[in-house]
């Protein structure tokens, strides 16, 4: 479950990506971070579908097939947008957090439910949430940073 939640936190961290990451227009971060919150959405509905072992399969398939059609382009696009100055950052943290907040609420409670009522069924999709958040760590250029984490965790 650790790692399902890592890769909750991975999905927050990529909207916050273009607030961290040169600067493009503000028309260009909002589309970049209204794609998220729909991707993010798709994913929720995703794992909303699962209540039994053929529903599981399908549903790590479909997770599979969002990270590669639609979230690795849109970390891209992210990642390529730069960074916005503070009042832009501000703005889009104003204007996305709810969303994104809700979406990825939305994600754990459907992961927790399955966890709850079937562990057998959350290990059906775990590989494909590990696999989507390996992906997109690779794809936002965070992967050095998180191995630098799990490094100093290990230590502790």
């Amino acid at each position: 479950m650790k790692n399902i939640t890592k890769c909750v936190a991975l999905m927050v961290g990529l909207f916050a990506l273009p607030l961290t990451s040169m600067a493009a227009d503000q028309a260009a971060f909002e589309a970049s971070a209204e794609k998220m919150i729909e991707a993010m959405n798709k994913l929720a509905a995703i794992i909303e579908t699962v209540t039994d072992e053929a529903s599981a399969d399908a549903a790590s398939a479909s997770i599979k097939e969002l990270t590669q059609k639609e979230m690795v382009p849109i970390a891209r696009e992210m990642k390529a947008l730069g960074e916005p100055d503070e009042a832009m950052e501000k703005a889009l943290e104003e204007k996305y957090q709810a969303k994104m907040e809700e979406s990825s609420n939305r994600m754990m409670t459907a992961m927790m439910g399955i966890a709850q009522k079937d562990p057998a069924l959350m290990m059906k999709i775990q590989g494909a949430m590990e696999e989507f958040g390996k992906t997109m760590m690779e794809e936002s250029g965070e992967a050095e940073a998180a191995e630098g984490a799990d490094a100093a965790e290990a230590a502790e």
